[in-house]
């Protein structure tokens, strides 16, 4: 990782990591910056996958891959009926993600991941390989902001 990280901001902010080798590892952590008196302390944790400040879940069929619009990290793959835990790659880009149904496929689909959307049913494009649209959800579930992704077949239809 090698991304720029928002320490001129006293709080706490999240950033997934990425290990491609020996086999794709994802890590998400927590960066907390205070200040006491006239020093500045970054403090890294292991971010609580249970108590995770953003979380992805698959209420599709099908397997879907999720990665952060413009960066260049592999997709996390989130397995039908399955959520994740997630953070940004780059937590200073704006937080939309592209969604795919296949790993490496050129075809996806770009949502905003956005606590403005929160309680509200959206609409995102097909997905090539899905039969249907996708339809998507900001939900607060304690500490955590949920995406939810669910897919309609009636909305395949023509």
């Amino acid at each position: 990782w090698s991304g720029k990280l928002p320490v001129e901001k006293v709080g706490e902010f999240f950033f997934q990591a990425c290990q491609d080798e020996p086999l794709l590892a994802f890590e998400n952590l927590r960066v907390e910056v205070r200040c006491v008196e006239a020093t500045t302390f970054i403090i890294f944790r292991k971010d609580n996958p249970r108590l995770a400040a953003f979380r992805i879940a698959n209420c599709t069929n099908d397997p879907l891959f999720f990665r952060q619009q413009r960066t260049e990290v592999p997709s996390v793959e989130v397995s039908p009926g399955y959520s994740v835990p997630f953070a940004w790659y780059e937590p200073t880009f704006p937080r939309r993600l592209e969604i795919r149904s296949a790993q490496g496929s050129q075809q996806c689909v770009r949502i905003e991941f956005v606590p403005s959307h929160e309680g509200q049913d959206l609409r995102a494009a097909t997905v090539s390989g899905m039969r249907g649209q996708l339809h998507y959800k900001v939900r607060r579930s304690g500490p955590t902001l949920m995406l939810l992704v669910w897919c309609d077949p009636r909305s395949g239809e023509k």
